[in-house]
Formats: structure tokens, sequence, C-alpha cells
């Protein structure tokens, strides 16, 4: 049974399987989790930024078809300025939202991409 399980899965020379985590990373990796951190935060922060701002705008957007009864003033027809505007916050603020997302991604596939580059070596 173990020369099928050493055929299968191979072993370093500290006897752990060849896909273990290094117990020493290289200067590469050491610390990346820090970097990744700095550079993510003010991506997350900048992304829930956009999200808030989506969601207040569209709220504000909403008031004619969900929160308006009956004889209460159209905001389309009485502030056709702040209506357009919450239209194009709601739009810029998703863009905002979907590119510090696409950052965050970024960033921490760069981490993988480094790990596993150092593991292969």
């Amino acid at each position: 049974m173990e020369i099928a399980v050493g055929a299968i899965i191979p072993t370093r020379t500290d006897g752990l399987p060849a896909d273990a985590a290094p117990e020493q990373f290289s200067p590469d990796v050491a610390g990346a989790e820090q970097r990744v951190m700095t550079q993510v935060e003010p991506l997350r922060k900048a992304q829930w930024g956009a999200f808030y701002a989506k969601k207040h705008a569209w709220a504000v957007r909403k008031y004619d078809t969900y929160r308006r009864k009956g004889p209460m003033p159209k905001l389309q027809d009485n502030h056709p300025d702040l209506y357009k505007l919450c239209v194009q916050v709601t739009e810029v603020a998703e863009y905002l939202r979907k590119e510090a997302q696409g950052g965050v991604m970024d960033a921490i596939t760069a981490l993988v991409d480094v790990t596993q580059a150092d593991a292969l070596v």
C-alpha cells in the first residue's frame, strides 16, 4: 500500500507530499499577505462606497415608481435635473464598483500566481 501511495503522491526530501506548502517562503512571498491587504483595502472601500452611492441614488429614482401615491408630485416631472443626476450616479457608481472589484481580484490573482510560481521552484 505504501508503494502505491508513493507512486501516486511524490514526496519531498523532508517526507511531505510534493504539493505541500513550503515551511519557509521565499522573500517574494514572505509578507505578501500584508502587501495585498494594503493594496486591496482602498479598493474595498471604493467598492463599498460605490455600492452605497448606487443604492441611495436608486432609492431616489424609485420614488416615482414605488413610493409616490396618487396626486403626489412626480420627481421626474418636477425635478428633472435631480432625476437625471440620480440616473447618472447609478451608472457611474456601478462602473466604479466593478472597476474596484476587478482591482481586488487582480491583486488576489497576482498573489496566487507569485505563491504558485514560488512553490514550483
